[in-house]
């Protein structure tokens, strides 16, 4: 990482696995979308669309958006096998997260019609904005297109590095902050793929019984790099 030195320091982390609020990192590349969830209320539009990559924090956000809401969480894949009355029997909030999988237009579009004409809302997530998700359905494409469409970009240093510690301090593992200055300037830029090397270093770790240092990181990105 650029203008940045790492010291041989130590942390040492307690368990913190979590999706709350509190636990969502926030940075420059996601504050936009965090402001939409924390505002939900002051919403001007019955709708919005939170995209980016996977692994971004969308499913995070949507989980927030539910803690603050009261949501409910539909599988987009519901929409075809129910009536779109029977999801508003006790809420009109909703969560659809991954929506562009598998879309079925008709359902959807009968269940946005329902909700909007109830006065909910729904938080969409998606890998991409509306415009790329393929709508044949003229109905449907006109009144997404219309929603506000908020991205999550690729992550910053700031915040690769402290997700990198957090993964590990969700594992109770001792690192060095040279380890979390080295996988920065390595790994794909995602927030997945920080999860990911996290989870090979551990799994070799422990298969080896070594510590995690620097030539046990560079031996799991070499792993990691044959199998892609």
């Amino acid at each position: 990482m650029t203008g940045k030195s790492y010291n041989q320091e130590t942390f040492d982390f307690e368990v913190a696995i979590s999706s709350k609020e509190e636990d969502f990192l926030i940075a420059d590349s996601n504050s936009e979308a965090m402001r939409w969830v924390d505002n939900w209320k002051s919403w001007s539009t019955p709708s919005i669309v939170i995209y980016g990559p996977r692994g971004c924090g969308k499913t995070h956000l949507a989980n927030i958006f539910i803690q603050k809401s009261g949501a409910k969480n539909i599988i987009p894949q519901a929409l075809t096998n129910n009536s779109p009355q029977s999801f508003l029997e006790n809420s009109n909030m909703f969560v659809l997260d991954n929506i562009e999988n598998n879309l079925d237009q008709e359902s959807l579009l009968h269940f946005y019609n329902n909700t909007i004409d109830s006065g909910g809302q729904i938080l969409f997530t998606a890998r991409s904005a509306p415009s790329h998700w393929g709508m044949s359905l003229r109905d449907l494409e006109s009144r997404l297109r219309a929603v506000p469409s908020i991205a999550i970009g690729m992550p910053e240093d700031a915040l690769l590095e402290r997700v990198l510690v957090k993964h590990f301090s969700d594992r109770q593992l001792l690192i060095t902050s040279d380890v979390v200055g080295y996988l920065i300037t390595r790994i794909e830029r995602s927030l997945e793929a920080a999860g990911n090397i996290v989870n090979k270093i551990d799994s070799l770790a422990i298969s080896s019984g070594r510590p995690i240092t620097l030539p046990l990181v560079r031996e799991a990105l070499a792993i990691d790099n044959l199998k892609n």
